[in-house]
């Protein structure tokens, strides 16, 4: 125990002086000090510490993050509007719409999936790869989705669908009744 301790003190101590000394003490007992006992003492060479300088993190060269979504585009295998199927006629008087996409593999952390209605970028993003929509005018539609990544460059485009919202007309004028 006594000599693990000594070790531990020198170990600790030897980067604060500059000597040490290695003497046996009147019970047989290795010593070591920074002060040189008055008996005979030997100087203990201490080597240096082994020490690790690591190098700088190079940063990567600016244009990198601009050719960022080119190389991204080729991580999906399978990118694709599902659902509705093309020419799709759906009839739900409140205007709801359920927009699904097939994606593999999975969408990536820094990345975001959008929709893109008639031809327009929204700020639409899907839940578990669905867009649900509500009040959707009557009439003729397309959709598309879209991956951006982190600085909202665009990574990808599926297709667009078209389906058709078939929704009852309200408050329209009446015909007049006709005389038999």
């Amino acid at each position: 125990m006594r000599r693990w301790l000594i070790c531990l003190i020198v170990t600790f101590a030897t980067p604060l002086w500059a000597e040490i000394f290695k003497s046996v003490d009147e019970f047989g007992n290795v010593v070591f000090s920074d002060l040189p006992p008055p008996n005979k003492a030997e100087r203990v060479q201490v080597t240096p510490t082994n020490s690790y300088e690591p190098a700088a993190p190079v940063a990567p060269p600016a244009d990198s993050f601009s050719n960022a979504a080119a190389v991204d585009a080729n991580y999906y295998a399978v990118f694709e509007v599902v659902d509705p199927a093309p020419d799709t006629a759906i009839r739900d008087n409140a205007g709801n719409v359920t927009i699904s996409v097939a994606l593999s593999p999975a969408l990536r952390g820094d990345h975001r999936l959008l929709l893109v209605l008639d031809g327009v970028s929204t700020e639409v993003e899907a839940q578990d790869n669905q867009f649900i929509l509500s009040n959707i005018d009557r009439g003729s539609h397309t959709a598309a989705a879209r991956i951006v990544n982190r600085d909202n460059a665009v990574v990808a485009q599926s297709q667009e669908t078209s389906f058709h919202m078939l929704r009852v007309a309200v408050g329209g004028p009446r015909p007049a009744p006709r005389a038999p």
